[in-house]
């Protein structure tokens, strides 16, 4: 998907590429981006104390479901700016998504997953160019290394890596296609 976020239904579980700092002070109400368009759709001015107890290092993710509104899978995002290693960013990148699988498969509200990709924009560093590519490969990676029901789970639900830019749509549909021959 590309574009403005259209809202989610209760079945859906929408990733939220957090900044750790934004979790860690509890202030949502500061956060920009892909972020700060979900909290704004939910009208978030702290985070649950789930959250703020479970995502204490990038790469932790907790799932947690608002009330009236969507569930949330609120992940650190890894930093990568710092990074000038491929392999670590790869590894930082393909944790964070292992913990959003993890979470995911572990609840019984959500039957779809609308991932989005985690460490872009400010978070990205060196690796913006490589993004699309290294989020596939990290997709894919995670999903092996979870166990039989964590993967039948997903398997078995709707999942789609929603892109807001119009213009990295192509990028990222073609790194995801040719990792899994999805759309």
């Amino acid at each position: 998907q590309s574009g403005a976020m259209y809202p989610p239904g209760a079945n859906v579980a929408i990733v939220d590429p957090a900044g750790l700092p934004f979790i860690e002070e509890n202030n949502p109400q500061q956060a920009g981006g892909a972020s700060g368009a979900i909290y704004g759709e939910l009208g978030l001015t702290s985070f649950p104390a789930l959250v703020t107890a479970n995502v204490v290092n990038e790469g932790d993710a907790a799932f947690y479901t608002y009330p009236g509104k969507f569930s949330v899978i609120h992940v650190a995002s890894p930093t990568l700016t710092m990074v000038d290693d491929n392999t670590q960013a790869q590894e930082k990148l393909t944790t964070a998504f292992r913990n959003v699988f993890q979470a995911f498969a572990g609840q019984q509200t959500a039957t779809e997953l609308r991932l989005l990709p985690i460490s872009g924009g400010i978070y990205s560093g060196p690796f913006s160019e490589r993004l699309p590519q290294m989020s596939a490969i990290a997709a894919s990676q995670a999903f092996m290394s979870l166990d039989t029901n964590a993967q039948n789970v997903l398997s078995g639900s709707q999942v789609e890596m929603c892109i807001f830019s119009p213009q990295d749509v192509p990028t990222y549909q073609a790194a995801f296609s040719s990792m899994s021959g999805a759309r």
